[in-house]
């Protein structure tokens, strides 16, 4: 998964961490979690242990949504070949798929794109009966992609988004404000699909999973308000002159919904641990999701990691927009970490879908990142307040590349500190 894995690897211990982040990248891929979830024998279909009698149902159409939809929609295809109606799949990466109809959409921001393709699927889905099964692949991503406002065209929600961002607004935030923009989002697909059954499939890419937050819970009943909406924009000084719409509550339009989380970057972490066992590592997972400031990740992470040890991590960090340089905040965690890192200790920050705002996924920082920084005369603060990390790590060479990985978990750290003499 990693692409250059061996240019990066010029210690052992590099070796080891990036050996055991590659190997985590490669078990979260779509079809091998989704291998691990789905069974069909016959007629049923069985889900995480629920099994659906697919002879009950007269059209079963695929609605794919994220950075994972194009891949899933490869392993639904081989699964339900002889039963898939119609197929609908965005996402960020050309797929060819057999029977199932792709787009590939835009992202960080939504466009006509988008929004021509999110008409389409509710058209077809406006329209279902309970004798109907939609089989909805959900995930990070979603939410830009998947783009139908009420009133506003997408590039107003734009705007919004790109401020909350700027001012370092958490996802959930950002989302909660997305809902009540949105006729899809916060259970609104659930809404224009019922009396339908629907099968969520979702891969979680928000700290904590809350599944209603995933691409803006578009399967999931939303428990956000006009009100909390409003008192995010306020908080951010972001002057909406708009209006929001409140989500779906009643009870009825969920009853037929089934969603089930496939994947999170706990599958990550589960498949990294494992890795590092057979390398005979001792490494340990942190209790809890990050979410913090990118510039003060690393020192939390080392903090948390005794000697001799791997930390491994998953979540999301905020980055305050203060400079105009190029990045994002996998590698302003990596540029922050080495005002404080000691030879001998190292910090990797990786965004699981491979596209960190920028071509690079993140980077990894050590003794060897100052060295190279110091020999090119590199001044660390000023790309970190110019948030200018990928020019930094793009001349020390310790950007991690991966390209579109297919999926999205979120970001993963590893963090390592060597052992006392």
């Amino acid at each position: 998964m990693i692409k250059n894995i061996k240019e990066l690897s010029i210690t052992p211990e590099r070796k080891i961490l990036l050996e055991i982040l590659d190997h985590g990248l490669e078990q979260t891929r779509s079809e091998i979690v989704l291998g691990a979830e789905i069974k069909r024998s016959g007629e049923i279909l069985t889900v995480q242990k629920k099994n659906f009698d697919l002879s009950k149902y007269e059209r079963i159409i695929i609605t794919a949504i994220g950075k994972a939809a194009g891949d899933a929609c490869k392993f639904l295809e081989s699964v339900l070949e002889d039963k898939i109606t119609k197929g609908y799949c965005i996402d960020v990466s050309d797929k060819e798929l057999k029977m199932i109809e792709h787009t590939t959409g835009t992202h960080p921001y939504p466009s006509e794109k988008n929004a021509a393709f999110s008409k389409a699927v509710v058209s077809i889905l406006s329209n279902l009966k309970n004798t109907d099964l939609v089989i909805a692949v959900i995930s990070g991503g979603g939410s830009s992609l998947f783009c139908l406002p009420y009133e506003t065209e997408c590039e107003a929600g734009v705007e919004i988004f790109k401020e909350l961002t700027k001012k370092g607004a958490a996802i959930e935030e950002i989302n909660t404000v997305r809902k009540h923009l949105s006729v899809v989002k916060g259970g609104g697909l659930a809404k224009i699909a019922y009396p339908a059954t629907i099968i969520g499939l979702l891969f979680s890419d928000v700290p904590g999973n809350d599944i209603g937050m995933i691409a803006s819970g578009p399967t999931v009943k939303d428990k956000t308000t006009i009100k909390e909406a409003k008192n995010i924009l306020k908080e951010y000084e972001i002057n909406y002159a708009g209006e929001l719409f409140e989500t779906p509550k009643e009870e009825r339009y969920f009853k037929n919904v089934h969603n089930f989380l496939i994947c999170s970057n706990k599958t990550t972490i589960i498949a990294m641990l494992k890795k590092a066992k057979e390398l005979g590592i001792f490494a340990k997972a942190l209790g809890r999701d990050i979410q913090m400031d990118a510039n003060t990740t690393g020192k939390f992470l080392l903090e948390n990691t005794k000697p001799g040890e791997i930390l491994l991590a998953g979540g999301e960090t905020t980055v305050k927009i203060k400079g105009s340089g190029k990045g994002g905040r996998n590698q302003q965690v990596a540029l922050s970490t080495l005002e404080m890192i000691e030879d001998g200790n190292i910090v990797i920050s990786c965004a699981s879908d491979g596209y960190d705002y920028t071509e690079a996924a993140g980077a990894i920082a050590d003794g060897e990142t100052l060295k190279k920084s110091k020999k090119e005369k590199l001044d660390i603060k000023k790309y970190i307040n110019g948030n200018d990390s990928f020019n930094f790590f793009e001349k020390t060479k310790d950007q991690i590349i991966t390209g579109k990985t297919g999926m999205n978990v979120s970001d993963i750290f590893l963090a390592y500190k060597k052992p006392l003499k």
